[in-house]
């Protein structure tokens, strides 16, 4: 019996938007989720607020702690209520993850103080919705049109981590690619390959290209 074409990126089928991932390559991706969601709930949504586990979202579903706290509207500063928010961190990685909308300082702000505390919920979530559904399929991966849009922020979540930890720039690709194998560098900067290809194969997929 001839052996089942494996899919090189996402594609839509009847089932849904399909993808064969190598289960060592879906347990890294899982593990960078992991430590990304760590990553963001080191920052507090809320200045002083502490204690959130970003477990929660990759052991019990996509909704978190968080999410709770901001779905009973306990969270002071969602929506301009008066709390306030972290400043722009200093680790490139978070800053990227959170950039400043505007030029002017003072619209910056104003942005950040209503959106910044539902963003940092959203992030931790889709990252363990991605992790969570990862550790189902894999590796025949099968997503309806909801979960890919998620998928397709993790994925750019998880891009921008690993691209800011090891500097990569539209110029600076060759660099990486002479790296030799067993530099770390070398294999984020596969890792990054791969997130890519997967964003914009599910981008592909979805836009019916």
């Amino acid at each position: 019996m001839a052996a089942r074409r494996r899919r090189e990126g996402f594609a839509r089928t009847v089932k849904g938007l399909e993808c064969w991932l190598d289960p060592d390559l879906a347990t890294a991706i899982r593990r960078s989720a992991r430590e990304v969601q760590e990553l963001i709930a080191s920052e507090p949504a809320i200045e002083g607020l502490t204690g959130l586990d970003p477990e929660a979202s990759s052991e019990a579903g996509a909704f978190t702690e968080l999410e709770d706290m901001l779905a009973s509207g306990t969270l002071a500063g969602l929506a301009g209520l008066g709390g306030e928010v972290p400043p722009l961190s200093e680790d490139p990685a978070l800053a990227r993850l959170f950039p400043v909308a505007y030029e002017d300082a003072e619209q910056a702000e104003e942005y950040r103080r209503f959106t910044y505390t539902e963003l940092h919920a959203a992030k931790i979530a889709g990252l363990g919705q991605l992790s969570e559904q990862l550790a189902e399929m894999a590796p025949d991966i099968v997503l309806d049109d909801e979960s890919a849009a998620v998928w397709l922020l993790a994925l750019n979540d998880l891009r921008l981590v690993v691209g800011s930890r090891i500097g990569i720039t539209e110029d600076n690709g060759d660099v990486f690619e002479s790296l030799p194998a067993e530099d770390l560098r070398a294999l984020l900067y596969g890792l990054y390959v791969v997130l890519t290809s997967l964003q914009d194969s599910l981008v592909e997929a979805l836009a019916g290209w």
